[in-house]
């Protein structure tokens, strides 16, 4: 969807309509140069319903904007955490690697150490032989 000056909010306006458009509409309207097709209808009401769509797509326009600017705090938030969890798990295989329980290959201690081992080689990849 884009966001340009058409109208997405009020499908009961006319396609490609505009926000300038509206406005002069709205300005015709309160001051009796056109009148509504329905002649129950009053145009001062029309214009004042017409100026709360204007609102509310502005509105939605701005909250658009403001959660674009949030998204990418997001982002980077969510990288810092997948970082620091890396660097736990680093940590913890290169203990758990050094201890006395790890060395007995069926204790759960070396399965550990071995499922930590194979995340750690999914995520860096295969090394490159040098030769």
């Amino acid at each position: 969807m884009s966001y340009t000056s058409e109208f997405a909010f009020a499908p009961w306006l006319r396609p490609g309509q505009t926000v300038s458009e509206l406005r002069r509409t709205v300005q015709r309207l309160r001051s009796g140069a056109i009148r509504p097709a329905d002649p129950q209808l009053s145009p001062l009401v029309l214009a004042d319903v017409l100026e709360k769509t204007i609102l509310k797509e502005q509105f939605k326009r701005w909250m658009v904007a403001e959660l674009g600017g949030n998204n990418e705090l997001y982002k980077s938030i969510k990288e810092r955490e997948e970082e620091e969890r890396d660097r736990r798990r680093d940590a913890e295989f290169h203990e758990l690697k050094k201890s006395e329980e790890a060395r007995d290959p069926d204790s759960p201690a070396a399965q550990l150490l071995r499922e930590l081992n194979r995340e750690r080689r999914h995520e860096q990849g295969r090394s490159r032989r040098r030769g």
